[in-house]
Order: C-alpha cells, then structure tokens, then sequence
C-alpha cells in the first residue's frame, strides 16, 4: 500500500508506478495501514475504513469513526487506535 497525500492507494510490488489504483482519496493522512487476504484496512481522520484489494470504487467501508492511528488484524477483529493512547476493536 502506498501511502499518499489525501489518498490510499494499492499497487503491484512489482511495479507499482504503472499499477497504482485508488482505494479511497479525500481521506485526510491515512496511516495505520494492515492487510488480510481480501481487503485492505487503513486508519484516517474519518476513523477505520475497509475496502477490497483491488478496489471499491473510492467508496471504502467505514467500520469505525474513530481511529486515526495505528490498525492491527487478528482472524475477527480489527484493532485500532486513537492519537491519545486508547484502543478500540471492530469485528473485520
């Protein structure tokens, strides 16, 4: 995941100049980014957003409106925190 100004982005390891998609822009600093097999999971000013390896269609999954910085996964659940410490969980 590239990580852009406003935008989360995917790419191709292999190339990922040519290969960038746009998973959701206007989003504020996203930081706290974590993947699984399908979706790609990412933390902004918004809170916790969710969309689908390869796209959906700039209209992420918001799972949780709080959230702004860091995302880990375990099988259900998406752990995420805020900026003053505290750490909240959503199922995935």
């Amino acid at each position: 995941m590239k990580r852009e100004y406003g935008s989360a982005m995917q790419c191709a390891k292999a190339d990922c100049e040519k290969t960038q998609l746009v998973l959701g822009s206007g989003r504020g600093h996203p930081i706290g980014v974590a993947v699984d097999a399908a979706n790609v999971y990412w933390a902004d000013e918004a809170g916790l957003q969710r969309c689908a390896i390869g796209g959906c269609g700039n209209s992420p999954t918001v799972l949780a409106t709080q959230g702004d910085q860091a995302v880990v996964l375990d099988a259900t659940y998406a752990y995420f925190t805020g900026s003053n410490g505290w750490v909240g969980r959503v199922a995935r």
